[in-house]
């Protein structure tokens, strides 16, 4: 995709707004799924918002209003792409990143992008988002996000999420503590904008050691985790059964696997 002078669009910008960076993850046309090439750039507008000292709390949103972030980009997978390699660095990056982060779910989380999500350190929904993890429809398991989840929510809800693949709207989503507030669509940047005023009025040093120190305490085996991750993602990306999954998935035809009652 291009912007409006024919040059290609970047698939992550900067937008400051007052005190706050806002970061919107622009590839509405694919949902906002994480290629390699965004992954990528929202690595490095991160480390630019760290480096600014006008940025005193940053907001991640998607573009468009039907997706927050789908998830990682199947069609890119299956072709042999990044779209997965640097998202350990990614959230290894939002782990330290020494300001508030805020997470404006303008539309849906789906696996990837829910991590994304639960990992800033407040989350805004419109009414409409939709949360879920649905990798294992593939033949994906969420190796990366899980210490993400299960720092958050409860163990049964967790099992429901991950193998069920339950799709929780946004009241419920509230309900677990997954999301602080929901809100209209057309009431959404006023709720993020009050927020991220609220944020940015906190002591910026004070709390550049303090928020990295209150996320490593929420995802204390993170690290340790995203060193191991990585590992099981490339094993599980080798199966056969990831394989079958990803070809069905883009034929819009059942997996291989999936009894009727899955189809329906």
């Amino acid at each position: 995709m291009s912007d409006e002078a024919g040059a290609p669009r970047p698939p992550v910008r900067i937008e400051q707004r007052g005190d706050a960076a806002w970061l919107p993850l622009d590839r509405p046309e694919r949902g906002n799924a994480l290629d390699g090439a965004l992954v990528g750039a929202l690595i490095a507008a991160l480390a630019e918002c760290a480096d600014r000292a006008e940025v005193r709390a940053v907001c991640i949103t998607g573009a468009g209003e039907r997706a927050f972030c789908a998830g990682g980009d199947l069609a890119e997978i299956a072709a042999g792409g990044e779209a997965l390699s640097g998202y350990a660095e990614l959230l290894r990056s939002m782990l330290r990143f020494p300001k508030p982060l805020l997470a404006r779910l303008n539309g849906h989380a789906m696996g990837g992008g829910l991590g994304i999500a639960l990992l800033c350190d407040q989350v805004i929904a419109a009414d409409g988002a939709r949360l879920a993890t649905p990798e294992l429809n593939v033949g994906l398991f969420p190796w990366m996000i899980l210490p993400v989840l299960a720092a958050q929510i409860p163990p049964k809800a967790l099992g429901a999420l991950v193998l069920a693949r339950e799709v929780l709207d946004a009241p419920r989503a509230k309900t677990l503590g997954l999301v602080q507030t929901v809100t209209a669509p057309a009431e959404l940047d006023a709720a993020c904008a009050r927020a991220l005023e609220n944020l940015s009025a906190l002591p910026p040093g004070v709390v550049a050691e303090g928020i990295v120190a209150l996320r490593r305490t929420q995802f204390a085996f993170l690290d340790e985790h995203l060193e191991r991750s990585p590992k099981r993602l490339a094993w599980n990306l080798a199966q056969e059964e990831f394989r079958a999954g990803v070809a069905a998935f883009l034929a819009k035809r059942p997996a291989p696997w999936a009894r009727e009652s899955d189809e329906t």
